[in-house]
């Protein structure tokens, strides 16, 4: 259900990011069926998602559940294992327990609800806190905002080129998707999942070098 709000969070985000691409780009402004294109599209995408719930009866019980809270044994074992999460990172808000499953499993116990046992806080933020205290939660968030203020910046700035536009706008939606999912559950421990956050990270970065105004040597 984490990947399903991630991959939810990427389809919204998506489709408002892909207003600027076509409202603002020179080079697409003008074109006025691109506008009832996207109008189309995003219909037909939300039409296309009710048939398939519509449809697919394990889908439709399997998203329902997300609201279900403690109805449901699973989002209730994550609220009682974020409740004592939330103690342990209360109780070591500076300087955290330490990174790790083994350091987390041996204070966990400490605070745990009986008769719910886990390696990790599933949430990847929770998590941050819990293992660094707060100087590692703000270099968290520190992080995530160099990752994504500038290139949306770049998104609704006409000068930006229309093919780093269109690359910006999915490394932004492929980064969301991940951090939607993180919000629910710690993949980013997951090397496959880490190894392709950094990736995008990477080519984020490269395509921000691309873009940064080049100094004219004769003004020196």
């Amino acid at each position: 259900r984490g990947a399903y709000l991630g991959v939810a969070l990427m389809g919204l985000v998506g489709f408002l990011l892909m207003a600027p691409v076509i409202w603002v780009d020179p080079a697409l402004r003008a074109k006025r069926w691109l506008k009832g294109l996207w109008a189309g599209v995003s219909l037909a995408a939300l039409l296309g998602l009710a048939a398939l719930l519509a449809a697919s009866e394990p889908l439709r019980m399997r998203v329902a559940s997300i609201f279900a809270m403690r109805e449901d044994s699973s989002i209730s074992y994550r609220l009682n294992v974020y409740a004592s999460a939330w103690r342990m990172a209360l109780d070591n808000l500076w300087v955290g327990i330490g990174p790790g499953n083994g350091v987390f499993k041996q204070v966990y116990g400490i605070y745990m609800t009986p008769g719910y046992n886990a390696l990790g806080s599933y949430s990847v933020p929770l998590e941050v806190l819990v293992e660094q205290g707060v100087p590692g939660l703000l270099a968290f968030v520190a992080l995530w905002a160099a990752a994504l203020l500038k290139p949306l910046w770049l998104l609704f700035d006409p000068r930006t080129p229309l093919a780093d536009r269109l690359g910006l706008w999915a490394l932004v939606v492929g980064l969301v998707g991940v951090l939607g999912n993180g919000l629910f559950d710690t993949v980013w421990y997951r090397p496959a999942i880490q190894l392709t956050f950094w990736f995008w990270v990477a080519a984020l970065a490269g395509t921000l070098a691309k873009l940064e105004p080049k100094a004219d040597p004769q003004a020196t």
